[in-house]
C-alpha cells in the first residue's frame, strides 16, 4: 500500500514497518516516548475490540492523537524549543 503525505510517498509493507518508521521519525523531534505510549495505550483498547467498524473509529481517533503529538512537536522543534516533559541537561 502507499500513502502520501503530501510531500513525499511512503511505502507501507506492513504494521511492523510503519511503526518503526513513526518511531524514527519521532527520536528526530525526541517524542519517542510519547509515541510508544500512544501505540500502548491503543493496541490495549484495541485488544478487546472485536467489532471491525468500531476498530476502524479507534484506529481514526489514534491517528488524530498521533498526529497531533507531531504537530506539537515538530513546533517546538522548529522552534528550538525544549519539550516540557524533558529531562533537564545538569
Amino acid at each position: 500500500m502507499k500513502m502520501t503525505d503530501g510531500q513525499k510517498v511512503i511505502e507501507v509493507t506492513d504494521e511492523r514497518t510503519m511503526r518503526r518508521g513513526i518511531l524514527n521519525e519521532a527520536i528526530k523531534i525526541n517524542c519517542e516516548h510519547e509515541v510508544q505510549a500512544l501505540f500502548d495505550k491503543y493496541d490495549k483498547i484495541l485488544f478487546g475490540c472485536t467489532n471491525q467498524i468500531e476498530r476502524e473509529h479507534i484506529t481514526r481517533v489514534a491517528l488524530e492523537e498521533l498526529n497531533q503529538l507531531f504537530i506539537w512537536h515538530k513546533t517546538l522543534y522548529d522552534q528550538n524549543m525544549q519539550p516540557f516533559f524533558t529531562k533537564p541537561k545538569l
